[in-house]
């Protein structure tokens, strides 16, 4: 990121960064969306829970568990010993 930033003019790099974000979100299908006080019925989220498994499961059908990471909050750690203990 800083290298992208310092290919950049100061008054517009971070509307350049922000733009490359927003790109990449669209590439991949990331949405923005705000908190609502509106509740979903229970059949509509069972619906769209179904529907990203299955997608999922087609998109992904063709890499082994062993390839799959779950990176939500997980961290990844090496075979080597840490430089610090925390």
């Amino acid at each position: 990121m800083n290298n992208y930033l310092a290919t950049k003019k100061q008054s517009t790099s971070y509307d350049s960064l922000f733009r490359l974000f927003q790109r990449f979100c669209h590439r991949h299908g990331f949405s923005r969306q705000r908190p609502t006080k509106n509740k979903v019925k229970q059949a509509d989220l069972a619906e769209a829970q179904s529907d990203f498994a299955a997608e999922f499961y087609r998109e992904y059908i063709a890499y082994d568990k062993e390839c799959v990471y779950n990176v939500d909050e997980t961290g990844i750690y090496y075979g080597m010993p840490p430089r610090y203990i925390w």
